[in-house]
């Protein structure tokens, strides 16, 4: 496969059954292509297929859960809880009770933005505000003005809900990854809303890169709740301020494509 730092993270819950709740995917977005001519200017690389067709194998292996996911409370039966009976467990049907299985919720990183970030946003079906939240710098484009497609062949072709699972109704069920973050953008921290999907940029939190007078370093923070069905996000400024805190996934985030087809909110 092409790069180095090609991995996923499985982070489970802190009960005996110890069942996978959320995942982290990061990919090497590499720097440079290769110069065509020795007077050409090297432009920015991009996401190649073996990555592409990686990420997909790996999220095809990940298995449905019981969501939202509730912990079973058993912790003090210690060493006589069998695994086996938490497995078992997430497939009983309480009687009365509405039951949707799908993927965890997932995150990805890597530091090239993807065109799409640049895309047009969704609009909250309630507010009809665009989803759109933080500062872009004027003329600081950052994402290959080469496109591998990865957006719609790899982020929205990976569903949460497995295609043997679909029905008729879950056609436009929402897909495995929820937040993209990106670097590479020191003075852009605009966290955007893209078919369903958010794209959040960092800001300049090193004093190595290039910035501004005017723009604060900065980092951005994501807090995961809720046995991953919440993510939340916010910046952290040099100076100790938390600015543009928004949920971007949970029952409190905004409506619109790609948040009310299915579970996970």
């Amino acid at each position: 496969m092409d790069g180095v730092g090609n991995y996923v993270i499985k982070l489970h819950s802190g009960d005996a059954s110890r069942t996978h709740i959320f995942t982290l995917y990061f990919l090497d977005s590499h720097a440079r292509q290769k110069q065509k001519y020795m007077w050409s200017h090297a432009d920015y690389d991009y996401l190649k297929p073996s990555q592409i067709g990686w990420f997909l194998n790996t999220s095809e292996s990940i298995k449905p859960i019981e969501r939202p996911f509730t912990p079973d409370g058993t912790d003090d039966l210690g060493k006589i809880w069998r695994r086996g009976t938490a497995r078992h467990r997430l497939a009983r049907q309480d009687e009365g009770a509405q039951k949707n299985f799908a993927k965890p919720n997932a995150m990805m990183f890597f530091h090239i933005p993807l065109p799409e970030s640049y895309g047009p946003v969704d609009k909250d079906l309630v507010t009809e505000e665009a989803l759109d939240v933080g500062f872009q710098a004027e003329g600081e484009y950052g994402a290959s003005k080469t496109n591998s497609g990865f957006f719609d062949g790899g982020l929205k072709k990976a569903k949460e809900i497995p295609e043997s699972m679909m029905d008729t109704e879950s056609v436009m069920t929402k897909t495995e990854v929820k937040v993209v973050g990106h670097g590479h953008c020191h003075i852009t921290d605009k966290c955007r809303r893209v078919s369903g999907i958010w794209m959040c940029f960092g800001g300049g939190g090193s004093y190595s890169g290039y910035g501004t007078e005017d723009f604060e370093r900065r980092y951005r923070i994501y807090d995961i709740d809720d046995y991953g069905e919440t993510i939340k996000t916010w910046k952290r400024t040099e100076s100790g301020k938390r600015v543009d805190e928004q949920v971007l996934v949970g029952a409190s985030a905004p409506k619109g494509f790609g948040q009310d087809q299915a579970t996970g909110g």
